[in-house]
């Protein structure tokens, strides 16, 4: 049967109406999208300029908005928000978001896509401490009563992309003595699959540089909850004196010059059941320090390297190793002022602070039970090595200053355990003479029971440095002569002991006042010594004394060298001290008497003199006189 005519009219119409409205759906569908596209935009940069400016106290302008109603995208590009004073605060050149409508109903927000280009940021610290964003950050809430229900833990944020192109960040500290100013960029990074649920494992990646060229570098794994990390970081070319405003209050002395580099590897784990903190394999070096005293620019420590290699650190243990460190070449100034004080110590010196005055208390004082040793921490060094040090020694607490010096100091130390007092550390130490003349120490040594067994080597070491320091008590220079000594020295507990021999050769001596020549010696050797502290025993098998000589000089006004020499104004005056009478307390009734302690016992095997020789010159007659005894020899056995 054929539809009718009416039909088919009717039908016609309800097609056309269906056609209608999906020509209007349609229709409006693509107004919004081009609304969206073109029309909001312009609406939504006016509203945020508007609020924003308002909720920052700040001016904030935006270039363009762009919207993609499809994707659900944002664009924002040339954001700046100026601060009150008018100066940059935040600016950027493009952020990009594209959000996942979907994860409305998935439990987290999801974002596809955050890019961020150019950002830049100025954070800055005012004298009285304040930052430039702190009228930004809301009062502090009331706590919360004891019946409110605890918060609902916000939702996981996933971000399947994350990248940062030039981001830079501005500091200014003017809260020091000293301003402080540091740009960090530009910084640029790439994230993936960044989740604050769950457990990725997807690496993430920075790299950061600053105006002068540090750098900041970071690689590893990143988990908000549960709470682990884990990667690796490095710090390059810190330079240490652009950080002296956060530093100078604390020392008494300024970093001329000074490069830090950190590197190493971590896994942090803060969950309760596999509690983790651990750095690993970590290197720190300091390369080109010197160290001057406060306003000066003389470097009194100049040290071209230092290094601490291999440092493996457990925060759970609470232990260390270390495997090595090592201090190659530098030079260090080292002086004793007149008051005694040592000038590298009082660089450590921070500003002192006056102390509030103490007010009057009175306590009961009850004595405490001795508290138990407290145990030093594991830490474990594998070697220590300093090569190559030079030093000069300057001590001013004598008449004449001495000035003696170090040009090579070599020491090395091995197998040093803070928690294991009875593991032997070996010991090596050579050192140069600025003058001449090498020492060479090589043994082991244990804490506990304290012990050591140290061969030592000295070979012509000069002795004319030690003039200043017997001044005071002889009018005598030291023009000449080296020490050498060979032997063996022990500690056993309080027990020091020494086994070897001691020779000085090339000794002479010239009186203070007119520099001539007053007694010395080619040889003086004392041989085979054994000797032991306690009890207090020395046995020599020699002592021998080759071409010795002394010279007596009686100037015109019949004073003599050896007077001159002795300082017999001071000998006087002790004479005169010793003539006071001395009054002698009687011993208290009934304490014990202490017993005399043991002499000390000594035995010579033999004595030897070779070609001695002693001369008098009177100057005092006229013509002058001389006499002299010469090439007396002998020997004198035990």
């Amino acid at each position: 049967m054929q539809p009718s005519a009416a039909s088919i009219v009717a039908r016609d119409k309800l097609r056309m109406k269906r056609r209608r409205r999906w020509f209007i759906a349609a229709g409006l569908v693509v107004g919004l999208v081009l609304f969206g596209f073109f029309g909001l935009p312009p609406i939504i940069r006016g509203q945020a300029i508007k609020h924003l400016s308002t909720a920052l106290h700040r001016e904030v302008s935006i270039e363009k908005i762009r919207l993609n109603p499809l994707v659900l995208s944002v664009t924002i590009e040339g954001l700046e928000i100026k601060d009150r004073d008018g100066g940059p605060f935040t600016r950027w050149q493009r952020l990009y978001v594209n959000f996942d409508l979907l994860s409305i109903f998935t439990g987290e927000w999801h974002f596809q896509e955050i890019t961020l280009d150019g950002f830049a940021q100025s954070v800055s610290l005012a004298k009285d401490s304040t930052f430039n964003f702190a009228d930004l950050i809301p009062p502090p809430s009331q706590a919360p009563s004891a019946t409110a229900k605890p918060a609902k833990p916000p939702r996981p944020l996933r971000i399947s992309k994350l990248e940062v192109n030039s981001a830079s960040v501005s500091f200014a500290d003017a809260s020091h003595t000293q301003p402080f100013a540091a740009v960090v960029g530009p910084l640029s990074f790439k994230l993936k699959n960044f989740h604050t649920g769950g457990d990725p494992k997807a690496p993430y990646e920075f790299t950061a540089i600053t105006e002068v060229g540090e750098t900041l570098a970071w690689k590893g794994t990143l988990s908000a909850n549960p709470p682990r990390s884990a990667g690796e970081f490095s710090l390059g070319k810190i330079a240490l004196k652009k950080y002296a405003p956060y530093y100078s209050d604390f020392i008494n002395a300024d970093l001329l010059d000074g490069l830090l580099d950190v590197s190493a590897s971590y896994s942090v784990d803060l969950v309760e059941a596999s509690r983790e903190l651990k750095l690993n394999n970590a290197a720190i070096k300091l390369t080109r320090l010197q160290v001057a005293a406060r306003g000066t620019t003389a470097s009194l420590v100049d040290l071209p390297s230092f290094s601490i290699d291999g440092l493996y650190a457990d925060g759970i243990k609470q232990s260390a190793t270390i495997r090595r460190i090592a201090l190659d070449g530098g030079r260090l100034t080292v002086v004793r002022e007149k008051d005694g004080s040592i000038n590298l110590l009082n660089l450590l010196a921070a500003k002192s602070t006056p102390a509030a005055p103490a007010t009057p208390t009175v306590a009961l004082t009850i004595p405490a039970a001795p508290a138990a040793p407290v145990p030093l921490p594991d830490v474990k060094l594998t070697e220590f090595a300093l090569s190559g040090l030079a030093i000069d020694f300057e001590d001013r607490t004598t008449p004449t200053p001495a000035k003696n010096g170090i040009s090579r100091l070599d020491i090395n130390v091995q197998n040093v355990a803070l928690a294991q007092a009875s593991a032997p550390v070996l010991l090596k130490l050579a050192l140069e003479g600025a003058n001449g003349g090498t020492v060479a120490i090589e043994g082991s040594a244990v804490r506990e029971p304290l012990a050591a067994d140290l061969a030592v080597k000295v070979a012509s070491f000069p002795l004319a440095g030690v003039t200043p320091y017997i001044e005071p008590m002889v009018n005598l220079r030291i023009a000449n002569g080296a020490v050498s000594v060979d032997g063996k020295a022990r500690l056993s507990g309080t027990v020091a002991s020494f086994t070897g021999d001691v020779v000085v050769d090339k000794f002479a001596t010239v009186d203070g006042v007119k520099a001539e020549e007053f007694a010395g010696f080619t040889q003086f050797a004392i041989r085979g010594i054994d000797a032991v502290s306690e009890p207090l025993t020395a046995r020599i098998a020699e002592i021998s004394l080759i071409d010795p000589s002394a010279r007596v000089v009686v100037n015109t006004d019949k004073t003599t060298n050896l007077a001159t020499i002795l300082r017999t104004e001071t000998a006087a005056v002790s004479s005169a001290d010793e003539n006071i009478p001395v009054v002698s307390l009687p011993p208290v009734a009934g304490a014990p008497a202490k017993p005399a302690a043991p002499g000390p016992v000594w035995s010579l095997g033999k004595f030897t003199l070779t070609n001695g020789s002693v001369t008098l010159a009177d100057r005092s007659i006229k013509p002058a006189a001389r006499i002299s005894l010469d090439q007396f020899s002998g020997t004198v056995s035990g």
